[in-house]
């Protein structure tokens, strides 16, 4: 009796061989694909910054209209300074005042902590916001909002304007708002409202 053999398989050299392939295939877009997820994940923490500052201008108003601003860590504003002969007015909120007024639902997982600072010019020239954000895996630190679209998000410590660094033990450098008018606040407006 003779037995029909299927010769229409495929050999286990043939097996090894296209998966020797696909390793290597694998091995080069590796790369590729992680700088591509990490570029995403910077981009969303930008597109959520900004909108979260647009959230602390809107909180800015509303405390305006209803007179209900208190002096706190998570929440102050002093009136009156100057800065090259021109007045403004400081205005800072923390992420968790945004969260507590009602201006960003806070979802499960979520690990934002930092402030916003605005400075805001009483003779009509544009406000000056400047940042000091995290999420855990990404922070700004003390980059003004209208540089957002003009800068390239290197991962770097040594900046002393900016850093947007990951490293998720990274403490903020500023965690709470000035509630009094000092010399702290003023070499920080100086340099946030002498920026370009």
């Amino acid at each position: 009796m003779k037995r029909n053999i299927n010769k229409k398989g495929f050999t286990l050299v043939e097996l090894l061989a296209v998966i020797v392939i696909l390793a290597v295939l694998a091995l080069v877009a590796m790369p590729n694909v992680t700088r591509l997820m990490n570029d995403s994940r910077k981009n969303a923490f930008i597109t959520e910054v900004e909108n979260f500052v647009t959230y602390a201008q809107t909180s800015y108003t509303n405390s305006q209209i209803s007179g209900a601003i208190t002096n706190s860590a998570d929440e102050s504003l002093i009136t009156g300074q100057t800065f090259n002969n021109v007045s403004y007015d400081y205005y800072c909120v923390s992420y968790a005042k945004l969260v507590s007024g009602g201006f960003i639902q806070k979802s499960n997982g979520d690990n934002y902590k930092g402030i916003f600072e605005i400075y805001m010019p009483t003779d009509g020239t544009s406000s000056k916001t400047v940042i000091y954000m995290s999420n855990g895996n990404y922070q700004i630190n003390g980059l003004s909002i209208n540089k957002l679209a003009n800068k390239s998000y290197e991962e770097k410590t040594t900046q002393t304007d900016y850093a947007f660094l990951n490293s998720s033990s990274l403490e903020l450098s500023r965690s709470a708002c000035y509630t009094a008018q000092g010399t702290e606040l003023t070499t920080h407006a100086n340099a946030a409202l002498g920026a370009a």
